[in-house]
């Protein structure tokens, strides 16, 4: 996918599918064999992919809006020529037949020599060629590692849990790891696939259920997959905290009563609540205040921490969410300077109740 500015002008303007993010776009595009192009105006959240047929003319741009155009280029880096999407040429004809180039989606598969060496030998998918696995696993969001031996024809491909040992070659049997990476070219680093790095955590939530698998080097050039596996309850949202996974619940207090902070943390010691904790994240602080602002007018409950010894020195209850790093706080907050000060998310005086921190079920 060769990302640029530039504006979709002629196309079928009732035969575009819309998407959410450009990224999904990117993905979606990649993925189905008729995509020809992605396109996002400036003004627009969403972003529109183009089928075979249904677009036949962009006008280049400087900044604004973007496209990319899905292209097949028989190269492992970018062209040097700097004029995309054609790079110099005046055009360029595409069968459809293979995988595609895709520099820009954050999602990655990073091809290398390699041999799946412990897996469950009843679990993979075959299929019939390597760039066929390629475009499978990219597309499916419980694909690990896509895997072919040099004397088959055939590739594998490995799920989520599936595989759990890759041992590293210089030549031979090859191997795929798909791979999150904030970039858009590849890591300047020469030694895939964690370019540097010992290990790497990736996680992603389906409803109730999250998923997370720590990919490892070992000192014998091989890689290993360690997963877990958990559930959250009915309410209750899945998060992963690095190699754990925890579910946050906002908890009320009885008949829309108000509480303090002493009280928010009795509250999140019942049933399957555990302590009350604070968001670790963006996306957990996102999906608090989303969460609130759906069921009351204005936000107010209660966070983990309170200033026992020290003020605004906060002790935790739950030791998972390092501290208010993600609490959202601006100067002068927190602003009260005795001890037995707590913390809460507030736009009212009133707190209804506490982030609570609820058990997992973990396979």
């Amino acid at each position: 996918m060769i990302e640029m500015y530039g504006t979709a002008k002629i196309y079928n303007k009732t035969a575009y599918e819309t998407y959410g993010s450009w990224n999904e776009c990117l993905v979606k595009c990649y993925s189905n064999e008729m995509c020809m192009l992605v396109y996002q105006a400036v003004e627009r959240e969403d972003c529109w992919l183009f089928r075979f047929g249904n677009v036949t003319a962009v006008k280049k741009a400087s900044n604004g809006d973007k496209v990319a155009f899905k292209r097949t280029l028989n190269t492992t880096t970018f062209p040097s020529n700097p004029e995309p999407p054609l790079f110099g040429a005046l055009s360029d004809t595409t069968i459809f037949n293979g995988i595609f180039c895709a520099v820009t989606a954050d999602q990655k598969m990073i091809e290398m020599y390699g041999t799946a060496k412990i897996y469950n030998k009843t679990a993979y998918e075959t299929y019939g060629s390597w760039n066929e696995c390629l475009v499978k696993c990219y597309s499916n969001e419980m694909c690990m590692l896509v895997y072919q031996a040099v004397e088959r024809e055939d590739c594998w491909l490995f799920r989520f849990g599936n595989v759990t040992a890759v041992k590293k070659a210089s030549n031979g049997d090859k191997v795929a790891f798909k791979r999150t990476l904030n970039t858009t070219t590849c890591p300047s680093n020469p030694d895939p696939p964690l370019f540097g790095a010992l290990s790497d955590t990736t996680s992603w939530t389906t409803g109730q259920t999250g998923f997370i698998y720590t990919l490892t080097a070992d000192s014998n050039s091989s890689w290993t997959f360690s997963y877990t596996t958990f559930t959250c309850p009915i309410g209750s949202q899945p998060f992963a905290r690095g190699n754990n996974g925890v579910c946050m619940q906002i908890l009320r207090f009885p008949a829309s009563a108000s509480g303090n902070h002493a009280q928010a943390s009795e509250l999140c010691k019942q049933g399957n609540a555990t302590s009350l904790t604070g968001p670790a994240s963006e996306a957990e602080l996102e999906w608090i205040l989303n969460t609130v602002r759906t069921t009351q007018k204005s936000v107010s409950v209660w966070f983990d921490g309170e200033s026992l010894y020290e003020p605004k020195e906060f002790v935790m209850e739950d030791s998972s969410h390092n501290g208010v790093d993600f609490y959202g706080m601006k100067a002068p907050n927190p602003d009260d300077e005795q001890i037995h000060a707590c913390l809460y998310l507030c736009e009212s005086p009133r707190a209804s109740g506490g982030v609570c921190l609820v058990k997992p079920t973990v396979e």
